[in-house]
């Protein structure tokens, strides 16, 4: 595990080494810009439109602020110091789910290429500074608790699962296209403990969202509700772009 972790950081290293001074991506922008509507006492999704998710990574900037302030660090090393630890903890847990499945050697090659010398995963943490890695530790955890149920029954398992997945929603919203993940071996679930599972699921999320919408009602609906990424440049509509189905991505902008 040590040799993944130091394979990791060399990479991660000799990236930022490499990357010119002072640049960085527009979401690093959009982060400070967060951090000082919160220094000035303002709520940020109602005077940006950089949040489009639940609180937490709103919660997550505040704290490193005042650590960047702190330690008299960029804010940017900062988010990287946080995220490349995030992504630390994703790779040792891949690790051990790996372990699981498959021989010792083969678990290792995977977590090495698959994570630690990925460079989708180098950019999106040392140059894009984005945190999808937040959700995706917790997506980790929690459909390896779902295996883990399926082969154990222990309703402990399911209540994780529950709980984990709760956060990856809480972090950015997509993992809720998860939640039929539970329904394998439900029935088996005490009513008891389905209840506890619904609140460990849903729980966050609402009580998160409840306050941010209580401030800014049209800015959280607009900006979080109805949220959909730019036309023309990611996942499907990106497609629409290359025949010229210029119509589609129209639709797809007004709601379609």
């Amino acid at each position: 595990m040590s040799l993944l972790l130091a394979a990791s950081a060399t990479a991660r290293l000799l990236f930022l080494a490499c990357l010119p001074p002072h640049t960085y991506s527009a979401d690093v922008q959009n982060w400070r810009n967060v951090a000082s509507a919160l220094q000035a006492g303002q709520n940020p999704y109602n005077v940006t439109t950089f949040l489009n998710w639940p609180p937490l990574w709103m919660q997550v900037i505040f704290v490193m602020n005042k650590l960047a302030a702190a330690w008299q660090l960029d804010l940017a090393t900062v988010i990287r110091l946080f995220l490349g630890s995030v992504e630390s903890l994703l790779l040792v847990a891949c690790h051990g789910v790996l372990r699981q499945l498959t021989t010792p050697e083969r678990a290792f090659r995977l977590a090495l290429f698959g994570v630690a010398l990925n460079p989708i995963a180098i950019l999106l943490v040392c140059q894009h500074c984005n945190f999808d890695v937040i959700a995706g530790l917790f997506v980790l955890l929690a459909t390896f608790c779902v295996v883990r149920y399926s082969d154990t029954n222990d309703e402990r398992e399911w209540l994780y699962a529950c709980c984990c997945l709760g956060i990856a929603i809480l972090a950015k919203t997509v993992p809720i296209v998860l939640v039929p993940l539970l329904g394998f071996g439900l029935r088996q679930v005490s009513w008891r403990s389905r209840l506890l599972g619904s609140v460990l699921l849903l729980g966050p999320v609402t009580l998160g969202m409840s306050v941010i919408y209580a401030l800014g009602p049209e800015q959280v609906t607009d900006n979080v509700l109805h949220y959909r990424s730019s036309a023309g440049w990611f996942g499907l509509t990106g497609f629409f772009e290359l025949p010229k189905w210029h119509r589609l991505t129209e639709l797809y902008t007004e709601g379609f």
